[in-house]
């Protein structure tokens, strides 16, 4: 599947994929159930999996 974004689209969804990571490492640290933690740690690396896709150069033009 591909995307077709702008620039501002790009740094949106690039933030708002760190925000999401940032709030499940916190649920992570504090989730007490093993199986929901591992549901929360593939759910993180498929978010992370995507952020590694986003190109650096077209969030570095403004």
């Amino acid at each position: 599947m591909e995307l077709l974004l702008t620039n501002l689209e790009i740094r949106a969804l690039k933030e708002t994929l760190e925000a999401e990571v940032s709030h499940l490492r916190m649920d992570i640290a504090t989730a007490k159930d093993r199986t929901m933690r591992e549901d929360l740690i593939t759910r993180m690396e498929l978010l992370l999996s995507i952020l590694e896709q986003i190109p650096a150069a077209v969030l570095d033009v403004a």
